[in-house]
């Protein structure tokens, strides 16, 4: 059938714009192979500007495509180079729509799903090897990092992350609708932390800085933005008070029976959780653990003392007058198992009370904590992950997820 044969069967579902299917084959697997021949030739040479073109030989090529349906999908296309009769120069086609032997399309899908699972799952499922997977996410990352702009939020989080046996840092921009890491780094030593910061554009849009009690990151900030206020964000205050009470019960627990063991590391939870989260039951459930064991009472009730700081203090100087209350009430209760504690508030007591005094922004690492969660998740699930492999996800992932949403049926039917 000639190049240009008007006859040729055209299957719409194939959907290449420069070339039409002039066959279709089958296999008891369900794997299709469509065969494409060019709907156009060069007419004129792109060297010499002459128009006596002629065919120079015939070049199939195999192409991988996107599933159709559920069936794997391969591309013949009856393809052809050209010669100039007059300048003898050698043309070969350019078809937008392939890239090597794959379809532009099936390079996309796969450039989409490598930035957020694993090599090893898109490879698998468009049947190609990790290695041409992790070949198309890094052509395609590169281009994104080069246009990635590690710019200044209004607060900035700064966190870690434990992998490999080490600690990476966690640049985040905090915001309850658009939070995201704008940068991951190898080390969280003092000096990487200033590297970091330094790199910042515009930093003048900097307003505050959420951290948690590292003090590699207190100075580093300190030095690079003086004027920036740092915050201790509660979460990281009230881990490090309920870990102080905790100690407690277990010392407790290793001091006793094993049956009675048993009963009150099962209702650990009791303590731990804020008294206004205890269902009914769960409250009856601690007031049995509290009588049972009164040396836990006075521990417990300081624990939720402490934490009204944050729901009833309007201001750090309030704040803290409302914990040199609570430093007596331990007193008087002869309670000493938070005495480490109060000496970790005292040492951070600027950045912990600074909390209070900037009630309108976005000052809490929760959502620092989520995104560190998902990068242990990505470095769990892609075990083995260059360090730069790892950054490119990490970075891109939080922003970069498919942005199409769910399939509509009504945006098609309101056209």
């Amino acid at each position: 059938m000639s190049i240009n044969d008007t006859s040729a069967v055209i299957y719409p579902d194939v959907d290449l714009p420069e070339f039409n299917a002039i066959d279709k084959k089958s296999k008891d697997n369900g794997d299709i192979l469509y065969i494409l021949v060019p709907k156009d030739r060069p007419e004129v040479c792109p060297e010499c500007g002459s128009v006596s073109v002629h065919v120079h030989k015939k070049q199939n090529r195999s192409v991988q495509d996107l599933y159709n349906f559920g069936h794997r999908v391969g591309l013949l296309i009856e393809g052809r180079t050209y010669r100039c009769r007059d300048c003898g120069n050698l043309i070969r086609v350019n078809y937008p729509s392939l890239h090597g032997r794959m379809t532009k399309r099936l390079v996309e899908a796969i450039q989409r799903d490598s930035l957020n699972e694993t090599f090893a799952a898109v490879a698998d499922r468009y049947h190609t090897s990790i290695t041409t997977v992790a070949t198309i996410f890094n052509d395609y990352t590169d281009v994104l990092m080069a246009e990635h702009r590690f710019v200044a939020p209004t607060v900035l989080g700064i966190d870690e992350v434990h992998l490999e046996d080490d600690y990476r840092g966690v640049f985040v921009k905090v915001d309850r609708t658009e939070g995201r890491v704008l940068e991951f780094t190898k080390k969280r030593t003092k000096q990487s932390v200033i590297g970091t910061l330094r790199r910042m554009e515009e930093p003048q849009n900097l307003q505050l800085v959420t951290m948690d009690m590292w003090k590699p990151y207190r100075d580093a900030v300190n030095e690079v933005f003086p004027n920036v206020p740092v915050v201790i964000d509660h979460f990281h205050v009230i881990k490090n008070l309920v870990k102080a009470m905790d100690s407690v019960r277990a010392s407790i627990c290793r001091r006793i029976k094993t049956s009675d063991r048993k009963a009150l590391k099962h209702n650990r939870f009791l303590m731990l959780r804020n008294h206004e989260d205890l269902t009914i039951q769960q409250g009856r459930d601690l007031n049995t653990l509290l009588d049972e064991y009164p040396e836990l009472r006075n521990i417990y009730l300081l624990k939720e003392t402490f934490r009204d700081i944050y729901s009833d203090a309007g201001s750090s100087a309030e704040a803290r007058d409302m914990f040199t209350e609570w430093k007596q009430a331990c007193v008087e209760a002869d309670v000493r198992a938070y005495d480490d504690f109060i000496r970790t508030v005292e040492s951070w007591s600027s950045e912990i009370f600074a909390y209070f005094d900037y009630p309108d922004m976005d000052r809490t690492n929760a959502q620092t904590e989520s995104l560190n969660r998902r990068i242990r998740t990505i470095a769990r699930d892609g075990r083995g992950y260059s360090f730069e492999v790892l950054r490119k996800k990490v970075i891109l992932n939080t922003y970069r997820l498919d942005s199409r949403g769910r399939f509509s049926f009504k945006d098609f039917l309101d056209e």
